[in-house]
């Protein structure tokens, strides 16, 4: 699965997954739920991390799906009437 890719760690996350450059060349996984394209806004210094704030540029969304949700260890399913 895609999300658990992109939750490990030392690996190159986009080259075994299907993705293109957005309008703003940000890359935008294929079959997502939703995307957000952003430019940095502010960048903060957490201790042992930074936490990057972005302005929204762009936004898309199918609402006809329902999302991922991880709870508990599992992937579960919310579905939305």
């Amino acid at each position: 699965m895609v999300s658990n890719r992109f939750a490990g760690k030392g690996e190159d996350r986009f080259a075994a997954t299907d993705w293109a450059p957005g309008e703003t060349g940000a890359p935008l996984l294929a079959g997502t739920l939703g995307a957000f394209e952003c430019k940095r806004h502010t960048v903060h210094d957490g201790g042992d991390h930074f936490l990057l704030v972005g302005e929204v540029l762009r936004a898309s969304f199918e609402p006809r799906r329902d999302p991922l949700l991880y709870f508990r260890g599992k992937y579960r399913r919310l579905h939305i009437a």
